[in-house]
């Protein structure tokens, strides 16, 4: 059993609630000289809505774990906060699309010339590690579960496209792998279907209804039955804050 566990009504919770910030997110300016979402061509705008997606996963994880375990030392990539102001991190991503994990510290023995010595933090214990590729290519989404595999964390989630013909046809797929594997360690293993961002928003930018999201866990020798599916759509009384 994992320390740090996480209720599956939250994960629901999480994936229900990004509509509702997505948008959002993608349309934030990370640089004054940055084209507005609105002015983006259509694949340029599928590529933005996919990071927002990834930043809102991260964010919202570490913020679910930080409030139930009360620690401020749980961090995500990406993260809600400057992680290289707060912890010296340059980095703007750890290994995989989305990591969350425990961060510990030390200090080095090595003198750094004038420089006061700072503490150098490490993700000491790793909770989540995810892929999210919504490339409609087999090898790609191949090439970063099998990522998922080399990972230590208690839980690692993939997030996918629905088939063009089949909703589960890359989960069905990635099952091939996942039968040649002696175990998993533990690690608990979902996936995560999604609608293509291209399908997100209609032609007014504005967030399209009748969509549904699945997800599903690796039970040791199948996907199962579906654990969670609700609405990819933003509630009507929210869309005009969007």
């Amino acid at each position: 059993m994992p320390v740090y566990q996480i209720d599956e009504k939250e994960l629901h919770n999480i994936i229900n609630n990004a509509p509702q910030h997505i948008l959002r997110i993608a349309r934030k300016k990370e640089k004054p000289a940055q084209k507005s979402f609105d002015e983006l061509k259509d694949q340029w705008k599928h590529r933005r809505l996919s990071q927002a997606w990834v930043k809102y996963l991260g964010q919202s994880l570490e913020k679910s774990y930080q409030k139930k375990y009360n620690n401020k030392n749980i961090y995500a990539f990406p993260s809600q906060f400057d992680l290289k102001k707060k912890l010296g991190i340059k980095q703007s991503e750890f290994l995989f699309d989305v990591s969350v994990g425990l961060y510990n510290s030390f200090k080095s023995t090595k003198n750094e010339g004038l420089q006061k010595l700072s503490p150098i933090h490490y993700q000491a214990h790793s909770i989540w590690q995810i892929e999210s590729e919504f490339a409609e290519n087999t090898r790609e989404i191949a090439i970063d579960f099998s990522k998922l595999f080399a990972g230590n964390a208690d839980y690692a989630m993939m997030v996918g496209p629905r088939g063009k013909e089949k909703t589960n046809y890359y989960m069905d797929e990635m099952k091939k792998m996942l039968m040649s594997i002696d175990t998993l360690n533990g690690k608990i293993l979902y996936f995560l279907i999604l609608p293509h961002p291209r399908d997100w928003t209609d032609n007014d930018h504005r967030w399209r209804s009748g969509n549904i999201w699945y997800l599903y866990k690796w039970n040791g020798k199948d996907w199962g039955n579906i654990i969670a599916k609700d609405k990819w759509e933003i509630e009507s009384g929210n869309r005009s804050s969007l």
